[in-house]
């Protein structure tokens, strides 16, 4: 199973690669600057049949100490 990480997951191009891998049966988690986006998002990809994790973070990719912690920490939890 494929493991992704998508940053601005909340909209536009972002949203629509969670929808695809998660479809596609990957494991993904998704960041965004708004956790209740996030929610939003994992509720509709779960209503729509995704099978694999769906791991949630808030993540402003402008913040380095922010990728810093919250990239490795959603890498080692999806495998």
């Amino acid at each position: 199973m494929k493991n992704v990480i998508i940053t601005g997951a909340s909209s536009g191009i972002g949203k629509e690669l969670a929808k695809l891998y998660a479809l596609a049966g990957a494991n993904v988690a998704l960041t965004a600057r708004r956790k209740d986006s996030l929610k939003k998002i994992a509720e509709e990809l779960k209503s729509a049949g995704a099978k694999g994790k769906i791991l949630l973070a808030p993540l402003d990719v402008s913040d380095a100490d922010q990728n810093f912690k919250v990239i490795p920490k959603l890498a080692k939890e999806l495998g």
